[in-house]
């Protein structure tokens, strides 16, 4: 490495001066250039090395955390998807639950109705329970009252011969009375 620098002063030297120039410029004092850079190369070389180390083990380090920063956006594409994925569920889940709200406000209402007519009709049959009630004791009185009339047709059937034998009775009687006057 410090030979491809010396030859890349050389050719910057050459650059600066012209062929004719050379003379100005002492051999010893292009040596003694050339020494001192050759120095300075020999102490650079230890300090670049470890730069080198150094700049390779920041390229390793550089390369990793890109690395790191590409799996890490891929995680945090993935989490993002993951998270609209939730968050559109969680809207399903909410419409679904203001659905089954709305279902069951109806419901509770559809309840509110039914309860009412059935109290309404439970008026209605406690009504008409007792309607009933009074119509069968006024059927139980007619029936006692049937009975009784039975009976009395029954006794009055039963002294209807003894009233026909006794009108028959007496109208003898009067014939005879008749018959005793006309005499």
């Amino acid at each position: 490495m410090a030979v491809e620098v010396l030859l890349c002063i050389a050719r910057a030297l050459s650059a600066l001066f012209s062929p004719g120039d050379y003379p100005r410029l002492l051999l010893s004092d292009f040596l003694l250039i050339l020494l001192k850079l050759s120095s300075l190369f020999a102490t650079l070389t230890p300090t670049q090395l470890s730069r080198k180390g150094e700049a390779e083990s920041l390229a390793d380090r550089l390369r990793s955390s890109r690395q790191r920063v590409v799996e890490l956006e891929r995680t945090l594409a993935s989490v993002s998807l993951q998270q609209k994925q939730a968050e559109k569920h969680n809207e399903q889940l909410m419409k679904g639950l203001e659905d089954l709200k709305e279902e069951l406000y109806k419901q509770s209402k559809s309840n509110e109705v039914i309860n009412q007519k059935n109290l309404e009709l439970s008026e209605k049959i406690h009504c008409l329970s007792s309607k009933i009630s009074a119509k069968d004791l006024r059927m139980d009185d007619l029936h006692q009252k049937l009975e009784m009339a039975e009976q009395r047709i029954q006794q009055l059937s039963g002294s209807v011969p003894r009233l026909q034998a006794e009108r028959h009775q007496y109208a003898e009687k009067r014939k005879e009375v008749r018959r005793m006057w006309q005499q």
